[in-house]
């Protein structure tokens, strides 16, 4: 007697290759989706960074680094903060994907303390710094105390992929005497 009961080699097989089909469809989407969550939670972490250090200022008569906003508890539970570096930052805020950095263009002396007068925070996403097996952006976003727009960088500058938080980069440069020349042109303000 012939036992009936159970999958032939074939029909699992013909599942299986079923299954694979679906993931290979779904996976690239869900991929797609994290991203873009991420690119739309980095714009909006970086409104709140922009917002806090303005409080900062206004109790402090001038900016401060992602360090001064943590403890002074202007950003409280925001990320972890390392200091990986990311060009004229010292300091970086890992977050959703996203590594933010602040870096002072200009400074103030007042009673012999410095303070930060001039800032810009960027935005990349972390796979630009830290290798990591799914690109967790495509866009970097910029925001500074001089515009208070957000922005995102595109154009040459974008590529390739270069450091924004270092200083002469992406949508404002710093000048040796310490002026800074505008260059929006190669950012896109966004809402």
């Amino acid at each position: 007697m012939k036992n009936t009961a159970g999958f032939s080699l074939v029909e699992l097989l013909l599942v299986i290759v079923i299954i694979g089909t679906l993931a290979a469809i779904a996976v690239p989407n869900l991929v797609a989706a994290q991203r873009a969550a991420n690119e739309t939670s980095a714009l909006a972490d970086l409104k709140t960074l922009h917002q806090a250090n303005y409080q900062y200022f206004q109790a402090n008569d001038g900016f401060g680094l992602i360090s001064d906003l943590k403890n002074g508890k202007y950003i409280e539970n925001f990320g972890t903060i390392t200091t990986l570096g990311c060009g004229g930052a010292s300091e970086i805020i890992l977050k959703g994907g996203y590594a933010f950095g602040i870096v002072p263009t200009k400074m103030k002396f007042v009673n012999m303390v410095s303070t930060i007068d001039e800032y810009y925070f960027c935005a990349l996403p972390t796979t630009d710094l830290l290798a990591g097996p799914i690109k967790t952006g495509t866009k970097i976003f910029y925001i500074d105390s001089l515009s208070n727009l957000p922005m995102i960088v595109n154009g040459s500058i974008a590529t390739p992929r270069m450091n924004p938080c270092s200083q002469s980069k992406y949508c404002i440069k710093v000048n040796g005497n310490g002026s800074i020349t505008l260059q929006y042109n190669q950012c896109t303000p966004v809402g």
